[in-house]
């Protein structure tokens, strides 16, 4: 072993100090699975997420900052690459807005459901912070960022 690979039993106590860093600085009710190798967050009553292609993550982005609205995105690898979006608690929907949403390919987990949080292993590879959370940084509504993601699937880019 070199001096920079860790053991199983080194990397679950980094996800554990993650974790407990996650809870007190944002009141994140995060896990460590029991892998040992992600780091979950519930899906619900603290937090929720938006979940889309990079790219058009990058559009959604572009407009948030615009209306001078920032919040934690993370990166998901893959091919293509997907990003969450973490937002306050979701509000209710219309059906043409969520029609919207699935035609751009934009999607959310159900309640209850954990995403991983950096730093989480998964299979193909590293999550990471696109955007890091602030503390004391309200999190986006959830209904700002589907405006958004709806305003730039109308943006006429090809979504």
């Amino acid at each position: 072993m070199t001096t920079t690979e860790k053991t199983a039993p080194d990397v679950l106590a980094d996800l554990a100090a993650v974790s407990r860093r996650y809870r007190g600085t944002f009141d994140w009710p995060t896990t460590v699975d029991t892998s040992g190798t992600r780091l979950e967050l519930p899906i619900g009553e603290t937090v929720d997420a938006l979940v889309m292609r990079a790219a058009f993550g990058g559009e959604v982005n572009a407009l948030l900052r615009m209306h001078l609205v920032t919040g934690p995105i993370i990166g998901i690898p893959g091919d293509p690459a997907d990003w969450i979006f973490l937002t306050r608690p979701r509000t209710e929907m219309s059906e043409k807005t969520r029609e919207d949403l699935l035609r751009a390919d934009v999607g959310w987990k159900p309640l209850g459901a954990t995403i991983s949080l950096p730093p989480s292993l998964l299979p193909r590879g590293r999550v990471r912070w696109i955007d890091r959370p602030v503390a004391g940084r309200p999190l986006p509504p959830w209904s700002t960022v589907v405006a958004m993601a709806r305003a730039a699937l109308f943006a006429g880019r090809g979504w």
